[in-house]
């Protein structure tokens, strides 16, 4: 078919569009019953949706008390295990004979000394650790505050003091213990430190104990880190009801280590004794977190508690609060919506007898394009049939005609990324901050390969190539950012919550250089050359959303971690051998947060323009099964 024959079915196409079509006026039939019919439509949907809103006004409560709850808790965990890692670590290097204990009094020998000061390299929140022997015997590491390290902890400066820290610590308790024995917090030279125990054995025999300790200054940093996650007050009470830590007054605990709950100075907390327990929220309370409301002048506030016991020889409670009015205007609004259907519904009973079954079927018909739009699924939508009802017809035709603009659309956005947006809604949009992983890949050589092509010849392998590329981002719900010439900038987290993007993004490369591989051979059947890919993988923070103009804006990442993605991918050139298709090049960060799921070799480190420091790279292995990982330096 010609141009020019194009041309003219295109223009004969939108004739018929725009001809009018003979018959019933609509606006006669709304002044009787059309308005009324609408109405009843809009209200029974908004009936049932009112009555979803009441229902799921307590599991909205119960959702975010688990979600706020369970994710606390499991910061407290990665930190808090940290200790434990160190006292396990040492009781099975002392029972391996691997260190012993320097008959002076807090001094380590050259050999504790370095083991000491590699296991508080591996656990930033271990402030210091130290050993007791039985017979008098004892060795200490401390961290101190310009980054390296001291025998002693400030405040002490002598061995003889140091033998007094015996006392502060439950030995008995620990000799006897076959598993990591939190203690209560005790006072080293000028500062409060949580403790974490184990016995050193050797044999059967116990000879001494391994202790390590965390800061009360970590606590506070979790508090207001899990404050401006959560954007709520975070608090932590002792079992005598007194407030140990709260993320927006972390200062008072710098000279003091408790504060009774009647003196704190948040005067919302201080209502939390005399608050009422609120025991609707059942799936709350089977996951162990307790419900208490306060009313006040401003509407009141709602507490979330859960009583933690693994860490302290004293149970401690975790707790959260916020505003009550952030579920009272869900409320409210369920109850206007009611109202509204309501009155909707009564005045459009008549008119929805007399006039359903003339106009149901167009009406489905264009709500059921309408919902496929809503869900951006353009390829579900059938055309819409002609109507003799004027205003049906004449929007039968303006949605037919808006499906076709948008096939166009979505050959110039990713499609997937729009549905998604729509999914998660308008605030998905928005600029935040969010941890990612991004990819980085390019062709090489592709200038070559392109000067013994024509361009229509160019567009196919680009266009086959970035094909393959898309599919298999999309399949491990990767979102396709940007192509650059012959490159493609991809990314995983976004806009949709991902905890698993690392290796949503690992298995995405993987499979480009499977799907590189097939076409490869096939191009070598064609006599066609074969085309070389190099990736490079960073994962990281970034702000993501709509960045750009009043204009015109697009949905994408910017950040440092973008940077260092698009260099390790420029880095992969120098690491291609000879025969290679591809080749993947990933920072220490990708392979860390892979967990072992996946294969890398340790490639050393790397100047990257732009970072003073290098980055530590790997190679992923593509080829054989995952399995662990050496140490990625």
């Amino acid at each position: 078919m010609t141009a020019s024959q194009n041309s003219t079915e295109s223009h004969e196409h939108h004739g018929s569009e725009h001809a009018p079509w003979p018959g019933i006026s609509l606006s006669w039939l709304l002044a009787f019953a059309f308005g009324g019919l609408v109405v009843l439509s809009v209200g029974a949907v908004l009936a049932l949706s009112v009555r979803a809103n009441f229902t799921n006004t307590l599991s909205l409560l119960n959702t975010r008390a688990i979600e706020l709850i369970d994710g606390m808790e499991r910061q407290i965990t990665a930190e808090a295990s940290q200790a434990e890692r160190v006292v396990e670590a040492l009781s099975a290097l002392y029972r391996d004979d691997e260190i012993g204990l320097d008959a002076s009094p807090a001094v380590a020998a050259p050999n504790e000394r370095a083991v000491l000061a590699g296991l508080l390299h591996t656990a930033p929140s271990v402030k210091g650790i130290l050993l007791f022997g039985k017979d008098g015997d004892s060795a200490s590491l401390f961290r101190t505050p310009d980054g390296g390290f001291a025998l002693l902890p400030s405040g002490i400066s002598t061995g003889a003091q140091f033998a007094d820290l015996r006392d502060l610590f439950d030995l008995k308790k620990i000799e006897a213990a076959d598993k990591p024995v939190w203690g209560r917090p005790v006072p080293i030279g000028t500062t409060l430190f949580h403790n974490v125990a184990l016995p050193l054995k050797r044999g059967n025999q116990v000879e001494g104990v391994a202790v390590a300790v965390v800061g009360q200054d970590m606590v506070s940093q979790i508090m207001m880190r899990l404050a401006n996650e959560s954007d709520a007050t975070v608090f932590m009470l002792s079992e005598g009801n007194g407030v140990i830590s709260h993320s927006r007054l972390p200062e008072l605990f710098r000279s003091r280590d408790i504060i009774s709950i009647d003196e704190f100075p948040d005067e919302v907390l201080r209502e939390l004794p005399t608050a009422t327990e609120d025991r609707d929220y059942g799936k709350a309370a089977e996951r162990g977190i307790r419900v208490f409301t306060s009313r006040d002048a401003k509407g009141g506030h709602i507490f979330l508690t859960r009583r933690l016991t693994d860490y302290s020889a004293e149970p401690f409670t975790l707790g959260v609060y916020f505003a009550a009015t952030d579920l009272g205007a869900e409320m409210l609004r369920a109850v206007n919506s009611l109202l509204v259907g309501l009155a909707g519904m009564l005045a459009a009973v008549v008119a929805a007898i007399l006039l359903g079954r003339r106009i149901s079927r167009p009406m489905s018909e264009v709500a059921e394009a309408a919902a496929h739009f809503s869900d951006f699924r353009l390829d579900d939508i059938n055309p819409l049939p002609r109507s003799r009802i004027r205003e049906i017809d004449d929007q039968a035709v303006a949605l037919n005609r808006m499906r076709n603009i948008l096939l166009h659309f979505t050959r110039y956005v990713p499609r997937e990324l729009v549905a998604r947006l729509m999914r998660s809604g308008e605030s998905a949009s928005h600029p935040v901050e969010r941890e990612v992983t991004i990819l980085f890949s390019d062709i090489m050589g592709f200038t070559t390969i392109s000067e013994q092509l024509n361009a229509a010849e160019v567009a196919h392998v680009l266009n086959q190539h970035f094909e393959m590329v898309t599919r298999n981002v999309e399949a491990t719900s990767g979102t396709i950012d940007k192509f650059m010439g012959d490159g493609v900038m991809a990314f995983w987290g976004a806009p949709e919550t991902d905890t698993d993007h690392v290796m949503h993004a690992v298995r995405a490369a993987e499979a480009i250089t499977r799907s590189l591989h097939e076409e490869n051979a096939a191009r070598r059947e064609l006599g066609e050359a074969p085309l070389r890919v190099r990736m490079g993988l960073h994962t990281g923070r970034v702000v993501v959303g709509n960045i750009g103009g009043p204009d015109r804006h697009n949905y994408t990442i910017v950040g440092d971690t973008v940077n260092v993605a698009q260099r390790l991918e420029q880095l992969a050139k120098d690491l291609m051998k000879p025969g290679d298709e591809a080749v993947v090049l990933a920072s220490c960060d990708v392979v860390d947060a892979s967990g072992g799921k996946a294969s890398f070799t340790p490639a050393g480190t790397r100047l990257i323009r732009g970072r003073e420091n290098p980055v530590a790279v790997a190679v992923l292995n593509t080829e054989i099964e995952p399995r662990n990982t050496a140490a990625c330096a």
